[in-house]
């Protein structure tokens, strides 16, 4: 699991992703902004059933983004989801060579291919910038 601090920036400018954090699932990875500290396989509860997801930076594992990426798709004619999953990746990988060679773990990369695929935004290497702007400072 990436707990790097690139990671961790671009976990935290991904607010659409950050959004998505169902805080009650069994299983969450999270960086506490004020202890400065990742915590595994933590489920936080504050007054019942609220966290305080100002403090917290969600960590999505790579089975959770590539959930992201299997709700947000349409496949009749695929042998099953993982099989597209690896294949849009493979492909993705292939096509944006340059730009994803900066990634440095699979989480990153499949961070970066959820926010392009299902949010058509790129990594500048400091925020989540609309595709077309991305292109335009290259």
């Amino acid at each position: 699991m990436d707990n790097t601090n690139i990671y961790i920036n671009m976990c935290e400018k991904a607010i659409k992703i950050q959004n998505n954090w169902d805080f009650k699932s069994e299983f969450n990875i999270l960086y506490d902004i004020i202890l400065k500290k990742v915590f595994l396989n933590v489920t936080l509860y504050v007054q019942g059933a609220k966290t305080d997801k100002k403090r917290y930076i969600w960590l999505p594992t790579q089975a959770q983004l590539q959930r992201m990426f299997i709700k947000n798709v349409k496949c009749s004619n695929c042998r099953s989801e993982v099989f597209r999953c690896v294949f849009d990746l493979s492909s993705f990988y292939n096509g944006y060579y340059k730009y994803c060679s900066q990634f440095t773990s699979m989480e990153q990369i499949w961070l970066a291919y959820v926010m392009f695929n299902n949010y058509q935004k790129q990594w500048n290497g400091k925020d989540w910038i609309n595709e077309n702007e991305y292109h335009k400072n290259k």
